[in-house]
């Protein structure tokens, strides 16, 4: 569809005009899936959404290196229960900073979420927190030859519960401490430098862990991430992509799987 009929009448328009009408289709264009890729997870499995198809990763540790962060948590809570057929589904109550819920939720459960009852500990299941905290991250696949940038949403309990700290393996928050402290100790790193190998604990309901090393070869270095990834992950701070990947859109159920649900109670409040 290159070519158009004759009949196509070009308008002139004042230039910030044009930019803008163009810009909101664009927008919109993407947020079909084109563009805007995801990482779930799903019992042991990753699960990774491109151009709006989803399929199951094909190993069950995943080398990736982080671009971006959300600098806090943010919450979520639906008042029916999970449903993972269900589309379109717009969350009960949110909060976008994890203190008190964004301006436009008709149904706030509190006025702050530190005494909201859908975040004490039992109001979920499993004694979990019926209110979901999560963090957005961005990061890019090692082995993807187009380094595209994935977002994910990380639970509380992947956040914040312990892990097998000597064995290599770590939770966020830990693995953010570690990549601080070494790229402020290093001049000239940054924090795609830095392969992460991503797993999920042996717990009857798993949650996603972190380590520095390969656990799969046994291997006792810090591994550095190609030139490739770094590269790419310059590009997208640089046109702005990875700030638009951070910013917390809520219109439909997000694709955390339940059982990232419980331990919510290793969290902070």
């Amino acid at each position: 569809m290159s070519t158009l009929p004759a009949a196509f009448a070009q308008i002139q328009l004042p230039a910030d005009l044009a930019n803008q009408m163009i810009g909101n289709i664009a927008e919109v264009s993407d947020s079909f899936g084109e563009g805007f890729n995801r990482i779930s997870f799903g019992g042991r499995d990753f699960h990774l959404h491109v151009g709006g198809a989803e399929t199951i990763y094909h190993k069950k540790q995943m080398d990736v290196s982080l671009v971006g962060s959300a600098p806090n948590d943010h919450r979520i809570f639906y008042k029916e229960s999970y449903d993972p057929k269900a589309e379109g589904v717009k969350p009960t109550c949110w909060s976008s900073d994890g203190i008190s819920p964004d301006a436009d939720v008709e149904q706030k459960q509190a006025a702050k979420c530190a005494e909201c009852p859908m975040n004490e500990k039992g109001s979920g299941g499993m004694g979990g927190r019926a209110c979901s905290r999560k963090r957005r991250v961005v990061f890019i696949l090692e082995e993807d030859s187009e380094k595209k940038l994935f977002s994910t949403d990380l639970s509380g309990s992947s956040i914040y519960a312990d892990r097998e700290n000597k064995l290599g393996l770590f939770n966020w928050k830990d693995t953010v401490k570690q990549i601080n402290t070494m790229v402020r100790a290093h001049q000239g790193l940054i924090p795609a430098n830095f392969l992460l190998q991503m797993s999920f604990t042996n717990d009857t309901v798993p949650i996603v862990q972190f380590s520095f090393k390969d656990q799969v070869s046994g291997g006792d270095n810090i591994r550095p991430a190609s030139q490739a990834t770094v590269n790419a992950a310059v590009e997208a701070w640089n046109s702005g992509e990875v700030q638009r990947l951070l910013e917390l859109q809520v219109s439909s159920k997000d694709d955390a799987e339940p059982v990232q649900q419980i331990a919510q109670q290793t969290a902070p409040q």
